[in-house]
């Protein structure tokens, strides 16, 4: 008969004789290996579809294989060919929508399906935003051009000129114009012409017309002399209306998804359909009808105030003014925006949604869903349009890792019960093969921490040849941004860690729904990547929060109960609107009825002190109403507050007794480098599931604290998930407090620098509690169970624990040896590069057969006996150029001492790095100062080996090579000068490796 040990019970969740029960199994079950849905995706970049589907299907193979969850195909189309350029192939025959690419998207999702990894698309060219279509085809992108006779008339207006002075740009000047001069002249127009005079007198007049029409904006340029529409190339479609959305979709039904086979893959192993961040170009964005629209929605004519909207503040990314002069008159809020300017971009927005509602629709009639980077880069709501997608996403170039942002993603998609809120992550202006893994993780773990659950990686390239292309192969943005992840990349021999680290982790960040702490509005009417709360405060207290906008308090299941907002999603406890927010009539009849549903609602300095209503002639003023629902709080049975500060703010939520799901311990409070993301898992029929907690040190020294968990006390057990292995094992040393006002468990902690962790409350229903340490003095290592499931600790020195919160016990350990630092060591550079490498020549390739399926560099190996550890550059001028792999090996002997172990720490990690001892691979290193325990694999009495191989970037190789490496024909120091400017990074194992020992005693 079996016998299970303390530890294996505790693993299975099964009784002692009841310490566990049986338990939500969706996240920890699956831990070690979870299933594709929250695995990594990556951008997947295709030159075009002259490219050999052997290659294609070698790429999306090597994806499986190293742990990824699937790939988006870009039909990159060199970006659309923006220059007009002759394309590097025929695109008449290889272009997007051909019957070549039909062939290469069938052949793709088909190995997809063998490799059983989910391939979602991009429904048009480049950037995903157009489709093969004639001129003027309705559905085509438009736009409003102000004095353009181009298109169809829509207005001419005139008003009187008060001033003109110099405007925010170099570029235009500020003419401003008296309000209640503005006529509206159409009944002047007639077949063309206008007969109007100005009134008499001294004063200059505007005259204003507004013609919609065509942008004709190409999204990718087409062949040679093209012929056919699908040979034309594609134009970006109306991104405002149903009509747009249904050219972009009916031309992959109709050119693309012909057979049942390629459906039915579709179904079974794809996500989404998607559509990048949207790079459209306008005078100012414009669909059919619009001016209806808006009077409808808002009570009133726009054409008066079409003036106002001809500004930068409008412009793809507010970088550039239409026309020369910009214009101003009538009520404006005080960041600066036209109350009129922020209607236009409600019903914009909300006529975007339009658009993204008919792309999820079609999308559910496939079997999949639709994704899209929402609103950002034009005038349009990010919070209101987070909700129409099924899967929002972000990215980390746009949004420059700010936690912000990320929130400002996150909170719209929670509040709609999204799973997948993804950021398209690793893109740094800079030149290609630059960035290192650990740079990419801690950009990944801030996305993280601002509450997102999908990385897709930015990215790979097509790994095969491509015409006048030499190794390291195709790279989509011309070696201008990070990065390329593939086979061409030393590193991709470890990615295999990596990849298996963010599947786990996001599988946690998946499971069951989140708990966020608080809710703060915010009511910016277009994104913006800047700092949307100027404090730290609350972070570093525990507090966690995302934001949320007007329309987000309106979504069906945005109720209260229970004092949580959105109970079912991410129950939050309070609602905070920020200093100088807007605020309208439907937002406080909201504040109202959640307050009254037992809501702490807190108002931080003021409100604007505008019209609620935008409509000529409002007079009601929303800081008039707010101060009288603060003065009524009391008498009308609601919870709303009013504080001035940030210091206030967190002094209040603690008077209201609403504490941080994870508070960090009060020594720290105020310095906090950790970050935690709270996830639970939905109770049972008869006992709770598991709360998750993800930990993260967001910053460069180690950091020791206690992480205090609200609301469970000795009615739960902590476990560590370690996402590096996938094992789950029970945390050893914790306290806790069964206070029924307010119970708590403690956990004290370390994290290195960067570093993250994932604790697992699983739920304790009675029997007996294994034995823990609540307290512990001394020269403690580690505290833990060893393979019998019994109490053990790791010394250097002795040490006094508390057992079980009553029972003191000391612990001898003597002469345990100090630490040995390994210094000496034999190293083997695999060094990578071209074939034409240091003058070799070798021409330009232009071999892009089936039979010449890969691009692999050419390898030479250098060897170092007895070598100190320094960066690579520094053992030999020779080496500053090498790029590849460096396998590092040395000897060591174990101390002849009872009960003996070791941890192994190996210094900074410079890019990837795998380390053996005794020929047995150890866990992976999560983060510098990572110690990993090596006793299983200890010979003492006998020789003992460490062998660790490290890979770096290939920055150096390239640098040096920068007239012998091409791509399309032209020299890499042509196509980016950047390599030049940059210092060689710093190669290599840099140390100290260092041994820890320590004497291993069983507790009880």
């Amino acid at each position: 008969m079996a016998v299970r040990t303390i530890l294996q019970v505790l693993l299975l969740g099964v009784s002692l004789p009841a310490a566990c029960r049986a338990v939500h199994p969706a996240a920890l079950d699956q831990f070690e290996h979870p299933p594709v849905e929250s695995k990594i995706k990556f951008r997947y970049w295709l030159p075009d579809a002259s490219v050999p589907i052997a290659s294609v299907q070698r790429d999306i193979a090597d994806l499986a294989s190293e742990g990824a969850g699937g790939l988006q195909p870009v039909p990159f189309y060199n970006y659309g060919n923006p220059t007009g350029a002759p394309p590097p192939t025929d695109w008449n025959v290889f272009g997007f929508g051909t019957d070549a690419f039909r062939a290469l998207f069938e052949g793709g999702l088909e190995t997809a399906v063998e490799n059983n990894v989910l391939m979602d698309f991009a429904l048009g060219a480049s950037q995903g935003q157009g489709t093969p279509a004639e001129p003027r085809t309705e559905g085509l992108s438009l736009q409003l051009q102000m004095g353009v006779m181009t298109g169809e008339l829509i207005a001419v207006i005139a008003g009187r000129v008060i001033s003109e002075s110099a405007g925010n740009n170099t570029q235009t000047k500020k003419v401003t114009l008296d309000e209640s001069s503005i006529v509206d002249l159409d009944q002047f127009v007639e077949n063309g012409s206008l007969n109007w005079q100005a009134p008499p007198g001294n004063r200059t007049w505007k005259i204003f017309s507004f013609w919609e029409g065509y942008t004709n904006q190409v999204s990718c340029t087409g062949g040679v002399n093209g012929t056919t529409t699908v040979e034309k190339g594609s134009l970006v479609v109306d991104h405002f209306s149903h009509a747009g959305a249904r050219l972009h979709t009916s031309f992959f039904d109709t050119h693309v998804l012909l057979d049942s086979t390629t459906n039915e893959n579709l179904r079974t192993h794809s996500a989404y359909a998607w559509e990048d961040s949207m790079e459209l170009l306008f005078a100012l964005p414009w669909t059919r009808g619009f001016l209806s629209r808006f009077e409808t929605a808002h009570g009133y004519s726009l054409v008066k105030y079409l003036p106002l909207l001809f500004g930068q503040a409008n412009s793809w990314g507010q970088l550039l003014p239409p026309y020369p002069e910009e214009y101003q008159y009538g009520d404006y809020y005080t960041d600066g925006l036209s109350i009129h300017n922020a209607n236009y971009r409600q019903t914009l927005s909300e006529c975007y949604q339009d658009y993204l509602r008919f792309h999820v629709q079609w999308s559910r009639s496939h079997g999949i869903g639709f994704s899209a980077q929402p609103a950002y880069n034009l005038p349009l709501s990010f919070a209101d349009a987070i909700p129409a997608v099924d899967g929002p996403e972000g990215e980390s170039l746009g949004f420059g890792d700010s936690l912000d942002a990320y929130r400002s993603l996150s909170g719209p998609a929670q509040l709609a019960g999204k799973t997948d809120i993804s950021s398209e992550v690793g893109a740094v202006s800079g030149p290609t093969f630059s960035q290192t893994i650990p740079d990419l993780l801690r950009s990944i773990k801030k996305s993280y921490a601002g509450g997102l659950t999908m990385m897709v990686v930015h990215g790979m390239p097509y790994s095969g040849p491509y015409v006048q292309t030499s190794w390291p192969g195709y790279q989509p943005f011309g070696f201008r941004f990070t990065d390329s992840w593939s086979r061409v990349q030393p590193a991709w021999r470890h990615m295999k860690d990596t990849l298996d680290y963010l599947a786990r982790t996001q599988h946690v960040l998946r499971a069951g729904k989140p708990r966020v702490d608080l809710a703060m509005y915010y009511s910016r009417s277009r994104w913006t990547g800047e700092r949307l709360y100027d404090s730290d405060v609350l972070q570093q207290q525990g507090y966690t929060y995302n934001f949320i906008g007007p329309e987000n308090l309106r979504l069906p299941d945005v109720s209260v109960s229970d004092g949580l907002l959105a109970p079912n999603g991410p129950g939050y406890q309070a609602l905070i609107f920020l200093n100088g927010t807007k605020v309208d009539e439907r937002v406080l009849s909201k504040v109202k009825e959640f307050s009254r549903a037992g809501l702490p609602v807190f108002f931080m300095g003021d409100v604007e002190s505008l019209p609620l209503s935008s409509r000529p002639g409002e007079t009601r003023n929303a800081t008039d109403l707010v101060k009288e629902l603060i003065e009524n709080n009391d008498n009308d049975n609601i919870h709303i507050h009013h504080v001035r500060t940030n210091e206030e703010l967190e002094a209040a939520l603690k008077r209201a007794d609403i504490m941080p799901r994870v508070q960090i311990d009060a020594a720290l409070a105020h310095n906090s480098s950790v970050l935690s993301v709270y996830r639970t898992e939905p109770e049972l029929e008869t006992e709770s599931g598991i709360d998750y907690i993800w930990l993260f040190n967001d910053a460069a020294a180690a950091i020791s604290f206690t992480a205090e968990f609200h609301g469970h006390g000795g009615n739960r057990l902590p476990f560590s998930l370690d996402p590096w292995t996938g094992t789950s094992r029970p945390i050893a040393r914790y306290s806790f407090s069964d206070d029924p006002l307010r119970p708590r468990l403690r956990v004290p902690l370390t994290l290195q620098p960067y570093e993250t962790t994932i604790i697992a409350l699983k739920p304790f229903t009675g029997g007996r509690r294994p034995p823990w340490v609540s307290y512990s003095t001394g020269n403690i290592e580690r505290v833990g169970y060893n393979s019998d499931g019994k109490l053990s600790a790791s010394l250097t020195g002795p040490a006094v624990l508390t057992i079980n919160g009553t029972q003191n016990k000391t612990l001898s350990a003597t002469a345990v040896p100090p630490a040995t630092e390994l210094k000496r060591w034999d190293l083997e550079i695999h060094s990578w590069s071209s074939s034409s490498s240091g003058g070799g020549g070798g021409g330009v390739p232009n071999d892009t057969t089936a039979a010449a399926a890969t691009i692999e560099p050419q390898i030479s190996v250098h060897r170092f006996a007895n070598q100190s550890l320094m960066p690579w550059k520094d053992i030999g001028p020779e080496l500053e150029a090498m790029s590849g792999i460096g396998i590092y090996s040395t000897d060591f002997t174990v101390p002849k001492i009872k009960d003996i172990g070791a941890f192994l720490s190996v210094g900074p990690i410079v890019h990837t790095l795998r380390a053996w001892v005794n020929g047995h691979q150890l866990d992976p290193y999560g983060a510098d100062g990572v110690k990993v325990d090596i006793t299983p694999y200890l010979r003492p009495g006998e020789n003992n080996t460490v062998r660790i191989e490290v890979s770096t970037t290939l920055y150096n190789r390239l640098k040096a090579d920068v007239d012998t490496i091409w791509q399309m024909g032209v020299p890499l120091s042509v196509l980016a000068p950047g390599y030049a400017d940059g210092e060689s990074q710093a190669y290599g194992l840099l140390g100290p490796v260092v041994i820890d020992w320590v004497v291993n005693k069983v507790v009880d």
